[in-house]
């Protein structure tokens, strides 16, 4: 097998992990990874970016140590993106987990049974006719209010100022 053919399956088994690993299967991810990294060689930057993503397989598997043993190795890479990407990788690995309480939780309903249920009726363009509600008229009108004191007031002072201008319009002798 010469250099291109090895490369090419190196490559396939990389882009075939990451695929496993994005679609949520796990073990077939690091299976597709670890033979990716066994195919090429682990010190060049495409052997580093394999070993990361098989970092994050394993993590996603329940693996954690193995991923941090990987990490813990990737520090030491001759690449310095990949080492610094492994250094950012396990501190978040070695971060102490927090707790979490189940009411702080949000649950998210199962949808795969939703095909086992009647689908509801197919929705037609056109709106339902709507029947208009009754009407209620009430022909009695309303009680009339009783004078509050804002009432009262423009009463006294209307007749106030009616007693002023009377005052003043009677002639004085």
């Amino acid at each position: 097998m010469d250099s291109t053919d090895v490369a090419n399956l190196i490559d396939h088994h990389f882009q075939a992990g990451r695929r496993a690993f994005e679609q949520g299967r796990y073990s077939e991810a690091i299976r597709e990874l670890e033979r990716a990294a066994d195919l090429g060689d682990r010190r060049s930057r495409l052997g580093g970016e394999v070993q990361l993503w098989l970092v994050t397989a394993y993590e996603a598997a329940g693996r954690r140590a193995e991923a941090l043993a990987l990490c813990r190795q990737l520090a030491q890479h001759p690449q310095r993106d990949i080492r610094q990407q492994s250094q950012r990788v396990a501190y978040i690995l070695e971060a102490p987990q927090l707790r979490r309480h189940p009411e702080w939780l949000s649950q998210i309903p199962d949808l795969t049974r939703l095909e086992d249920r009647p689908s509801p009726p197919p929705i037609s363009g056109r709106p339902l006719p709507r029947t208009p509600a009754p009407l209620e008229m009430d022909l009695n009108p309303p009680p009339p209010r009783p004078a509050g004191p804002e009432v009262r007031f423009v009463l006294l002072t209307l007749g106030l100022l009616t007693a002023i201008l009377g005052w003043l319009a009677w002639p004085h002798s």
